[in-house]
């Protein structure tokens, strides 16, 4: 095999040297801890018939730090303006709100609703009110979206799930009519229209979604390739607020048609809501753990239905589904090289699992972070290439060997690095805040001032050199190395001469040797890096070794 140099400035050599890969095995991590856009949470609300209740900063924290929990759900009824637009003052009550959740490193899930009685006649209010407020609140709406983490439909019918209407039809009284659902439409087209197209807007039922949109149920379902592409259909997820209470969930009118679309959909979509009563048949833990898996679930109310919680807890699975709501990523082990140079590729496997749910609701950086031990100082690295996080990271339930390529620049400086992954929220207001980092399942990996996750692997980053080694059949040996005085070298096979480097490409000295073994004086030249080059039948070969 032959070597080849490769000029890249004058005097300038690039040297690859062979790197094996050395393994580690990571400790799994199963205690309950709070990770962003997912989990248990409690609920809130606010109502226009009262003074308005804001959220409390202190009550936030608590959740977190007694509780685990990082999302909260905030119900905004809005009794008082069915006929009138939305009130500076209660926008500016809203606007407090999300600066509470912002300060306590929450997302919030939202709800818009007009009346919170069921009694007839429903009083929500028509479209046209409808359709301004959402105007009105489009301006909160973006400028908050980064700590909004889902926004259900709202609006429509009593609590605003789109049942008892008086302006929309009621399925009480018989089939929604084509004009119904055409009024529906627009409301929730406007929703996803206020909205970034990185943010969902979640819908009450599948029928609800497959017949605004014209879809066949189970057939047209999401898939990997449709997924997070920004279309209304990729944005349009679930909240299911009667789940477990019978076959049904009083949410599906088919459940042989509707349910395996909705597994289907969720598996790219949020799926998120409460319960509302237990029924032993299908609250059970065994079957509750397989519908939750089976529905991809990100969150759950745990204020309502208590019953249903408590026989969790009786019967021992509480626990379990705290820590699965969700994504729930773990390390299992890794592969590494101990060095690379400048301009090379960093090349390493991850073996990682998602023992969740699901998969994060929203977008997501994954970054290689190269953290300086000597002055701390770090360089990130995307390390998706351009495949959504959400996909690249394992499915739910899954496990996943992630290659990881990263070329190292010319610039970085030498040195011993840190790896550590960083699964941080996009969004710039929230990027560098470690409440909204993911969280590996994982002993003493996680960093919560930086809200990386520590690799517990070292890499030496070296000088380019600019000679590239071949990988070889023949055995080349030198010690000592580093050297002070002479180095002796020996092989299989006679050496014919060597030549010495310094790291610029310059050569230093040279030396017949014409046998298999000899002792190269290099007592003359100062301390620094060399690079040998050996000639051995027809083919070169390369060394690095330090001077003292």
């Amino acid at each position: 095999m032959k070597k080849t140099i490769f000029i890249l400035i004058p005097f300038a050599l690039m040297f690859k040297f062979s790197n094996a890969q050395t393994p580690i095995s990571y400790t799994a991590d199963n205690t309950n801890f709070e990770n962003p856009e997912r989990g248990f949470m409690h609920y809130s609300d606010t109502h226009t018939t009262s003074s308005y209740t804001p959220l409390s900063l202190s009550t936030l924290q608590s959740y977190r730090s007694q509780e685990k929990m990082s999302v909260i759900w905030r119900n905004f009824y809005m009794e008082s303006f069915t006929n009138s637009a939305i009130s500076s003052a209660y926008l500016d009550n809203i606007k407090q709100d999300l600066n509470i959740v912002r300060q306590a490193g929450f997302k919030v899930v939202m709800r818009f609703a007009y009346t919170s009685d069921g009694s007839s006649p429903y009083k929500d209010a028509p479209k046209s009110i409808v359709l301004q407020h959402i105007s009105q609140l489009k301006q909160i709406l973006q400028s908050n979206s980064d700590i909004i983490l889902t926004l259900q439909s709202g609006f429509i019918g009593v609590w605003g799930e789109w049942y008892y209407s008086s302006y929309f039809g009621c399925a009480c009284n018989g089939p929604l009519s084509a004009q119904n659902y055409k009024d529906r439409k627009e409301v929730l087209d406007s929703l996803l229209s206020v909205m970034p197209v990185t943010r969902m807007v979640l819908v009450r039922t599948p029928v609800q979604k497959a017949t605004m949109y014209n879809l066949q149920m189970p057939k047209d379902t999401l898939t990997k390739n449709t997924a997070y592409n920004g279309s209304s259909l990729s944005r349009i997820g679930y909240y299911n607020d009667c789940f477990l209470v019978a076959a049904d969930d009083y949410t599906y009118n088919d459940t042989t048609l509707e349910k395996p679309f909705t597994a289907g959909d969720s598996k790219y979509l949020a799926m998120g809501g409460e319960t509302c009563g237990d029924n032993s048949t299908f609250t059970n833990c065994i079957n509750a753990q397989k519908e939750l898996a089976r529905m991809h679930w990100c969150y759950l109310n745990v204020d309502y239905h208590k019953s249903v919680y408590d026989r969790w807890k009786s019967e021992g699975c509480y626990d379990v589904i705290a820590n699965k709501l969700g994504y729930r990523y773990k390390l299992i082990s890794g592969s590494f090289p101990t060095s690379v140079k400048q301009g090379q590729n960093l090349s390493f496997q991850l073996t990682m699992k998602n023992e969740g749910y699901a998969r994060p609701i929203n977008p997501r950086k994954a970054e290689l972070v190269l953290r300086n031990t000597a002055n701390q100082q770090e360089f990130k690295f995307d390390m998706n290439g351009n495949t959504d996080v959400r996909l690249w990271l394992p499915a739910p339930g899954s496990t996943a060997v992630l290659s990881i390529n990263i070329t190292i620049p010319q610039s970085l400086p030498q040195g011993q690095y840190e790896l550590l992954l960083n699964l941080a929220d996009p969004f710039p207001s929230l990027y560098n805040n470690p409440y909204y980092s993911i969280r590996l399942a994982n002993t003493n990996t996680w960093e919560s001032n930086s809200g990386y996750n520590k690799l517990s692997r070292n890499i030496q980053v070296d000088i380019s050199t600019g000679i590239e080694e071949n990988k070889d059949d023949f055995k080349l040996n030198l010690f000592p190395n580093p050297v002070k005085n002479s180095i002796h070298v020996s092989s299989n096979e006679p050496i014919l001469s060597v030549d010495v480097f310094n790291i610029y490409g310059s050569l230093m000295m040279s030396k017949d040797i014409g046998k298999q073994e000899s002792d190269v004086e290099l007592s003359t030249l100062a301390q620094g890096v060399y690079i040998l080059r050996f000639k051995i039948n027809s083919t070169q070969f390369f060394r690095k070794i330090s001077k003292e």
